[in-house]
């Protein structure tokens, strides 16, 4: 696996630096980044559900879930007493209502009754992602640009995992994030997780996205 960090400092000259560290390469490059754009191609599987039976389940139950009108956002397995997280949200991505969670609730459970993919008691759990929500997909990335969040990396690079910044977007295949020290960039592979921090500007982005047009009736756009 390899993780590529560029970074852009005013005022530099341009350098290049990569260092190996067992899982791949690391590389610092100064850039300036000018544009983002989204690549739906790259798979983010992995920060949707990150373990073998966690993606087996998401497997089975996605493709009703799609079917419905929603998507999984987030899938988690595990504890005790087991319990079954099932993050959604609208493909419109309009607010969740309560009465939606409980349709989805029983469709997921139909599909699990038949396919048995889980040994034992658990409780399923289906919910909205929340105002801090988790960044799975390459559309999170570009949707909150400009909202706080924090990641972290599957492995350390120069002794540090987790970094909180400013949403830059995703270009070229990689998460940017804005940073004292300039803009690093993330490929998705080397993710371990993204996740927004609550901020009174996330919160209010959240507020005008539930609030319905008065003209519709449906939230804005």
């Amino acid at each position: 696996m390899a993780i590529r960090i560029s970074v852009s400092i005013g005022g530099l000259r341009p350098a290049f630096l990569c260092f190996n560290r067992g899982f791949g390469f690391a590389c610092l490059v100064p850039k300036k980044v000018t544009s983002v754009t989204v690549d739906a191609a790259v798979d983010t599987t992995n920060l949707i559900a990150a373990d073998p039976v966690s993606k087996r389940i998401l497997g089975l139950i996605a493709p009703t879930i799609n079917a419905m009108g929603f998507e999984v956002v987030r899938l988690q397995y595990g504890g005790a007493p087991a319990t079954l997280q099932v993050m959604i949200e609208p493909n419109n991505l309009g607010e969740l209502a309560i009465e939606a969670c409980a349709r989805v609730s029983r469709a997921v459970s139909t599909v699990l009754d038949v396919a048995d993919p889980i040994s034992g008691e658990y409780t399923l759990e289906v919910s909205s992602p929340g105002v801090d929500r988790p960044l799975t997909r390459v559309a999170d990335f570009d949707r909150f640009i400009g909202f706080d969040a924090k990641i972290e990396l599957r492995e350390a690079v120069e002794g540090q995992k987790r970094f909180r910044g400013k949403l830059a977007g995703f270009e070229n295949g990689e998460v940017l994030l804005e940073i004292e020290i300039g803009t690093i960039g993330v490929t998705v592979d080397a993710l371990s997780s993204a996740k927004l921090i609550l901020t009174d500007a996330l919160l209010a982005m959240a507020k005008r996205e539930s609030t319905p047009d008065v003209r519709t009736g449906n939230p804005p756009a």
